[in-house]
């Protein structure tokens, strides 16, 4: 495999067939690709995620947080389903900074520092068993932010885990960048089914 190479070497001989047919044709095009996705031009991240297999991708991100993203798929990949892995996730799409932590806590609780009523709606040390987590992140998110936030933190935790909560609890900071329209909210999205 020479450093042009866009396949990963378990794919199918027909495909890499294909491959060395296409670099035979457009040579000097396969020798200027630029595969490093923190360098490579902004219109080709997408296709070195699928080349990287990362598993959530978002147009949305920032130009910043794509690259940091694919850059690291391979760690993360060899860590998926791991407590790490998820958390090195929430640190790339920059939902948890050294500021700002990301908590998650094992055993499907809330915290019990008063944050919630007891109302029995969350109930000290039971809910899901080993299996069950809790997501506290550290910034004020909207509504369709939390959405595609469940979906990233399902598709980088084991089958056998349940997303019991996601705890999204710092208030915005009355600066005036953010108008108090509902969009931005602070509190607790329980889980479906959870």
């Amino acid at each position: 495999m020479n450093n042009t190479d866009l396949l990963p070497l378990n794919e199918p001989k027909l495909l890499k067939a294909k491959d060395v047919i296409y670099r035979s044709v457009i040579p000097d095009r396969a020798a200027n690709i630029d595969l490093n996705p923190l360098t490579c031009a902004k219109e080709f991240l997408p296709y070195l995620a699928k080349i990287y297999k990362v598993l959530y991708w978002d147009d949305l991100w920032s130009l910043s947080v794509k690259r940091t993203f694919v850059a690291n798929a391979r760690t993360v990949h060899r860590h998926i389903g791991t407590r790490w892995a998820l958390e090195e996730v929430l640190r790339l799409v920059e939902l948890s900074t050294v500021e700002f932590p990301a908590v998650i806590r094992e055993g499907g609780t809330l915290l019990a520092d008063g944050a919630f009523p007891a109302d029995g709606q969350y109930l000290a040390g039971g809910g899901a068993g080993p299996y069950g987590f809790v997501v506290y992140i550290n910034r004020a998110i909207t509504r369709d932010m939390s959405q595609k936030v469940k979906k990233l933190i399902r598709t980088y935790t084991p089958v056998r885990t349940r997303l019991m909560a996601l705890v999204y609890s710092r208030a915005l900071v009355a600066d005036g960048k953010y108008v108090a329209d509902g969009a931005y909210v602070a509190g607790t999205i329980r889980i479906e089914g959870a």
